[in-house]
């Protein structure tokens, strides 16, 4: 079930291209090139957006990726360590500003942020761009953030505005917009297999799975 009754607002905090940006964050030079964080002979962990632009993307080979950038191309090892500390900081910042946080990976967070708009006076949308900006000043990564009422919800929107954005939808007449707009393989853990078996029972948006 994508909704459920609750009174609660979350939002999650998705880095965008986490590891790429940590190593532009180590090495303000990079900033506006093409960085692919890899080794050799193995694959893409993350690229920069300008990577991405001229076709690399999360998962290519590293030789495939060096063919497509060329010299252009910035090619850094991954170092795990600086981005767990990274990921620290961040965290550390959420759970200063939220209610409560709840980890999901080195580069996405949970955060609870029931009744912080209303504190503000402001609405959810606008808190999340100021997060998002509060993020960028004090720890220097990109993140986009998705706020609805249940985790599910906000993990799918915060893709909807990428990179760099934010996206609410609170009410359930908002959601169900969305929802009517959004391709069900959008919608977490739902694969291939379980897109084509709904979609043989008439189902093709998420918004036909809401209380599937």
């Amino acid at each position: 079930m994508l909704i459920e009754k609750s009174s609660s607002v979350y939002c999650l905090v998705d880095c965008d291209s986490f590891f790429a940006y940590c190593e532009v964050l180590r090495n303000p030079n990079l900033r506006g090139k093409p960085v692919a964080v890899s080794r050799d002979r193995d694959i893409v962990l993350a690229a920069t957006y300008e990577a991405k632009k001229l076709g690399v993307k999360t998962w290519t080979a590293s030789w495939d990726a060096k063919k497509i950038l060329g010299s252009a191309g910035v090619f850094i090892p991954p170092d795990f360590k600086r981005y767990s500390n990274v990921s620290d900081r961040l965290n550390d910042l959420l759970s200063r500003f939220t209610l409560g946080i709840e980890v999901y990976s080195i580069d996405e967070c949970f955060c609870d942020i029931t009744g912080l708009a209303e504190q503000y006076n402001m609405s959810y949308e606008r808190f999340a761009y100021r997060l998002k900006r509060k993020i960028k000043k004090e720890i220097g990564i990109p993140v986009s953030i998705g706020v609805a009422r249940t985790k599910l919800l906000a993990k799918l929107f915060s893709d909807l505005n990428k990179p760099y954005g934010q996206f609410a939808a609170i009410d359930n007449d908002s959601v169900d917009q969305v929802l009517k707009n959004l391709d069900m393989n959008k919608v977490c853990f739902v694969g291939y297999s379980r897109t084509k078996t709904l979609q043989s029972q008439g189902m093709n948006a998420a918004y036909d799975i809401k209380y599937a």
